[in-house]
């Protein structure tokens, strides 16, 4: 009788154990099942500095972190979940000097996705701008119990989503992309934006991301500085 109610008080204990953990053994089940490509523009010593210092924090957190440069530049780095693709977009068909600069980097996005077949290697893929690397990295993996086809960052308004960060389902994301390319030249915002109508498609929304405050920073195109994603 002792020993039947040890065993049962046991596997209470274990039950509990697991049941408050489920997010953390979900966060390890899905180890590897994400990556994250950064998106740069190099052309200058300053930009440089500034990448490096981001992808070298992005490394420390055991993602597999992809980086496509459409300058034709790369970063001294030499890491087992480091990956690189170079091309020179001026040089692409599609290149126009007055193109919408979020619609080149989906050109870049596919150009890396096909190159290293990450839709056969991942559940998601993220796009995060180069100049960003944030703190809460790990509400960007997702519940196995769960699917997406599109993570959205916090900043929005209607008819808009801001794309410093975004995650697509790797069996939607090409389509996804060449969907918003078809919208003539609209920006990569406006086309998550007009996404969000389609209800066929689930999404989810993260919570405000915190921008870490690494040096060399610079300012977005408008001007402005973001420390909330």
């Amino acid at each position: 009788m002792y020993n039947l109610l040890l065993t049962q008080i046991i596997i209470l204990i274990i039950f509990l154990f697991i049941n408050n953990n489920l997010k953390l053994i979900d966060n390890f089940t899905n180890n590897n099942k994400i990556c994250i490509i950064l998106t740069t523009y190099i052309n200058s010593k300053e930009k440089e500095k500034m990448y490096l210092e981001r992808v070298k924090k992005w490394l420390k957190t055991g993602i597999d972190i992809y980086l496509v440069d459409s300058n034709n530049k790369g970063l001294p780095i030499l890491d087992n979940h480091y990956y690189e693709y170079l091309f020179d977009q001026s040089k692409e068909n599609y290149y126009k000097s007055k193109n919408n600069s979020s619609i080149l980097e989906i050109n870049s996005l596919i150009k890396i996705i096909n190159y290293y077949k990450l839709t056969e290697k991942y559940d998601y893929i993220y796009k995060i701008t180069g100049k960003y690397f944030i703190k809460e990295y790990k509400n960007l993996y997702i519940n196995p119990r769960e699917k997406y086809d599109i993570i959205n960052q916090y900043r929005s308004r209607k008819g808009w989503n801001n794309s410093e960060i975004v995650g697509f389902h790797s069996s939607k994301i090409i389509n996804l992309l060449n969907n918003i390319l078809n919208m003539n030249d609209g920006g990569f915002e406006r086309g998550l934006g007009s996404l969000k109508k389609y209800k066929n498609l689930k999404i989810k929304k993260l919570q405000p991301l915190t921008v870490d405050k690494c040096s060399y920073f610079v300012k977005r195109n408008k001007g402005d500085t973001l420390y909330k994603l």
